[in-house]
């Protein structure tokens, strides 16, 4: 039974004014997408100012996503030897279910960081370095891993966009930039960032910020099967069903943007999220 919905926007990509563009996840409880969703479910405002003629479509009918895999080789996780071949086999699986248009990028990264992958439609090639073994050192730099997905990810400009990172969440301080920093370049460069917490200890303080405040969603692997089960719900976001809301922005209106999802008629269910977006000159 559904008792909750999750509402993240994304990501924002503008146009010549008004024109504007939102890819919206809606989540339930237990992190499957909500699907059965369309134009009545929703509402955009512009600060307080309703905006109207807004349309709804699913993104497995408009538009390819760039998906860029950021997998944690450092020691806390290659010593949880389950763990680790875990989210290699989930990357691979998941990889595995790219359409025509779509691309995958990998980025590995221990005392190290490093494009292995660079961005390409083939899944095969993607899995084959997923499964390539690579040890650069002990220490995690997940901050600077997660500032070059922002960066290698905010090149597809023609895509939708999504990094995914599978880690612990512990930087152990020997990243060149801060969590701040890389938050606030993935925000700049509306690459919203999906995190995935694996091992026996999580640092969830670290993966909810870098997924609220990017747009992104935050999963957490307590098991196997869970784990296997994230990757899917993921590939059900990303590969289709993410929600693509088309409006116009107001002349000269807040530089912020809130979407709601409810049922119809209203009930409990309903989620919300506001996030920042170009002003239009009045």
């Amino acid at each position: 039974m559904v008792t909750g919905w999750t509402l993240r926007i994304n990501q924002i990509d503008v146009g010549a004014c008004p024109a504007a563009t939102a890819y919206v996840s809606v989540i339930d409880q237990a992190g499957f997408p909500v699907t059965s969703l369309d134009d009545p479910n929703f509402t955009v405002a512009q600060g307080t100012t309703s905006i109207f003629g807004f349309t709804v479509d699913l993104a497995q009918t408009t538009s390819p996503v760039a998906i860029a895999g950021v997998l944690d080789h450092s020691l806390s996780l290659t010593q949880q030897p389950v763990a680790f071949a875990d989210m290699k086999s989930g990357f691979s699986t998941f990889f595995g279910g790219l359409r025509t248009g779509d691309e995958g990028a990998v980025i590995n990264f221990d005392t190290a960081v490093e494009l292995v992958q660079d961005w390409t439609p083939n899944a095969a090639l993607l899995q084959s370095v997923i499964a390539t073994p690579w040890d650069k050192g002990p220490d995690t730099k997940l901050y600077d891993a997660a500032n070059l997905s922002v960066t290698e990810t905010a090149k597809k400009t023609a895509f939708r966009r999504a990094a995914i990172i599978a880690t612990d969440g512990a930087d152990n301080g020997v990243s060149t930039v801060t969590l701040d920093t890389a938050i606030s370049n993935a925000q700049t460069a509306k690459v919203p960032l999906f995190t995935v917490g694996i091992g026996s200890s999580i640092n969830t303080t670290v993966l909810n910020r870098m997924a609220a405040e990017t747009g992104g969603l935050f999963f957490e692997a307590s098991t196997s099967q869970n784990l296997a089960t994230i990757y899917k719900q993921l590939s059900s976001i990303l590969y289709g069903n993410q929600y693509v809301v088309k409006f116009n922005r107001g002349l000269g209106a807040p530089g912020s943007v809130t979407i709601v999802a409810n049922t119809v008629p209203p009930s409990s269910l309903t989620a919300n999220d506001t996030r920042p977006i170009a002003i239009c000159p009045p």
